[in-house]
């Protein structure tokens, strides 16, 4: 019986198409890219609740940079969740209509991890995609160099090589621009924060 030589191979992460997607990819894994995930990034229902129940004294600092007006974001909740009723109507029409039970399944998984509190299932991607969309607002060329100096300010116990530092940057690289999923960055986030005293997450 022969044996396998090299490394034991590392979980996949499909290139993503958008900044959008690459976050969920780095949060989710292969999950991420699926279409199913992709009708959650948006759904304002979570943000909406997790905006009603916040107490904004009882929040830290950084918290409380994320969060929007109460107000002013309440007034506009029904708006949100009636843009998003429309857009998924017809999709969920047309996968019932053809019975796409895949589909479903995925949903299913999907819905189960967007409302989990978690660790992203790559931190160093995670951080990839933000250095990279930092880059985008600033109109930076996103480098090798401003990626490791990102690296070095968020989690500067993570040493991180430069094969795989490149690697990780092509992959980010493939993420086009997008404001696309945006309203969940108001709310609840699988995202953890780290601070340089904590243990290395590995990708």
């Amino acid at each position: 019986m022969k044996r396998k030589r090299g490394r034991p191979k590392g979980k996949s992460y499909p290139e993503p198409h958008a900044t959008h997607e690459g976050f969920d990819i780095a949060n989710y894994g292969k999950l991420g890219a699926s279409e199913a995930m992709a009708l959650l990034r948006d759904c304002p229902y979570p943000t909406i609740d997790f905006v009603q129940k916040s107490d904004l004294r009882s929040r830290n600092r950084t918290d409380r940079k994320h969060l929007p007006p109460r107000k002013a974001f309440l007034k506009m909740g029904p708006k949100l969740k009636e843009i998003w009723l429309r857009r998924v109507g017809p999709i969920l029409g047309e996968k019932i209509a053809g019975g796409d039970g895949e589909f479903f399944r995925q949903l299913g998984d999907a819905v189960e991890e967007f409302s989990k509190s978690r660790r992203p299932d790559s931190f160093r991607r995670l951080l990839a995609i933000e250095c990279k969309v930092d880059c985008d607002f600033t109109d930076t060329p996103f480098t090798c160099k401003v990626l490791s100096d990102y690296y070095k300010r968020h989690n500067p116990a993570d040493l991180i090589d430069s094969s795989t530092l490149s690697k990780i940057r092509r992959w980010a690289q493939s993420a086009k621009f997008s404001l696309d999923g945006m309203i969940q960055e108001f709310g609840p986030r699988p995202r953890i924060r780290v601070r340089p005293e904590n243990r290395i997450l590995k990708p």
